[in-house]
């Protein structure tokens, strides 16, 4: 049986915020941060979402359509309901609220 991590790309804005997430996928055990040289698709993208989160969907949402990611998890400080209903629309799978929370992550 082949025992393969999973691949997590980060793509974060916020120095802290992609610290908090490389440590917590690290330490959870059957991750693997996601290098570019192997030409592997990521398994798992985690974007930090910026004030220009409607470009930013438009993008989530070709790269899932074109499979160059697995699934899509976002991040953000905002809450709103029309942040979450957005994301949805752009496929991901989960969203992530700011400060993070390790369990939660």
């Amino acid at each position: 049986m082949i025992n393969r991590k999973i691949s997590v790309k980060i793509e974060a804005k916020n120095n802290d915020t992609g610290w908090e997430l490389e440590k917590t996928v690290l330490s959870s055990g059957g991750f693997r941060l996601h290098t570019p040289e192997t030409g592997e698709r990521p398994d798992l993208f985690i974007f930090e979402l910026s004030e220009n989160f409607d470009e930013e969907f438009k993008l989530l949402h070709s790269l899932l359509a074109a499979g160059e990611v697995g699934e899509v998890f976002v991040t953000s400080d905002r809450k709103d309901a029309d942040l979450l209903l957005k994301a949805m629309r752009a496929g991901t799978k989960e969203f992530l609220s700011q400060p993070l929370d390790e369990l939660e992550v």
